[in-house]
């Protein structure tokens, strides 16, 4: 059976065995997919393909050259030609060694390459989830009047009640039950983040204020300190925003994001 090789260019995928199709890239600037090349796998494809070529054609020529001499009965020369022979043949034993290790070679590459890409992706999806997640939450507390050590400490405690769900593409946070399924309330209904955040409102009070959360001054009568929030909100994150209202106010908040549109440059 003929070693298969891999070519560096083909014109459409088609042409690739589909086990194979993942190790080619397209090109974009001259059209068609190329192999791609991994820690210079494949420059010792193109040299490997190279010898190839040569020992094929030595050895259909050797085997011209053998027929010629074997009619003439020239024992000499056919002596030299079948040891020329034997050597070719092990040379041909090797470089199908190669070529066949260089399979090996470029397919674990591609794997090990294929497995951090999909660790990577995971890491990323796992941090906007938890982000996303962050942000409800605060969304929430903040209209629930959470002061600002509600805002600090029970995020840790909500996080485990929900979870994103992937919807046609979107995102959705909804509230979970102890096997991570969409949790319904008493009537039977998807229960709401501030449905949650109320349940939790009635067992630890102490971390709600009694009003809402959209008065201008700091929640729970604390300090007003914004020395750790920079001056351009507008470069600020959702959570960021959440956790500045829930300590000084919708109305503070509105008079910083008026304060920067003033001082931006025309």
């Amino acid at each position: 059976m003929a070693k298969r090789i891999f070519e560096d260019r083909v014109p459409k995928l088609d042409d690739v065995p589909e086990a194979d199709r993942p190790f080619y890239v397209e090109d974009k600037d001259q059209g068609g997919f190329v192999l791609a090349d991994p820690s210079g796998l494949l420059k010792n494809n193109r040299d490997l393909k190279a010898e190839k070529i040569a020992i094929t054609e030595a050895k259909a020529k050797l085997d011209t050259d053998i027929a010629k001499y074997t009619a003439l009965g020239d024992v000499e020369t056919l002596t030299k030609l079948k040891a020329k022979q034997k050597e070719i043949e092990e040379a041909q034993v090797t470089n199908n060694t190669q070529l066949d290790e260089f399979k090996r070679t470029f397919s674990a590459t591609k794997d090990a390459e294929t497995a951090a890409e999909r660790e990577k992706r995971v890491r990323l999806e796992s941090q906007y989830e938890r982000e996303k997640v962050d942000t409800a939450i605060i969304a929430a507390l903040v209209a629930a009047g959470a002061t600002a050590e509600g805002l600090e400490y029970l995020p840790k405690v909500l996080r485990g009640d929900l979870k994103v769900f992937w919807e046609n593409g979107v995102p959705v946070v909804k509230v979970v039950d102890s096997k991570g399924e969409p949790k319904r309330n008493d009537q039977l209904d998807l229960m709401k983040i501030d449905e949650l955040v109320g349940e939790h409102k009635k067992k630890v009070g102490h971390f709600f204020r009694s009003s809402g959360g959209s008065g201008g001054g700091a929640p729970g009568g604390e300090p007003v300190d914004a020395s750790e929030f920079d001056k351009k909100p507008s470069k600020w994150s959702d959570k960021k925003v959440a956790l500045y209202i829930g300590r000084f106010g919708h109305d503070s908040y509105r008079q910083l994001c008026l304060a920067e549109s003033q001082t931006a440059p025309a």
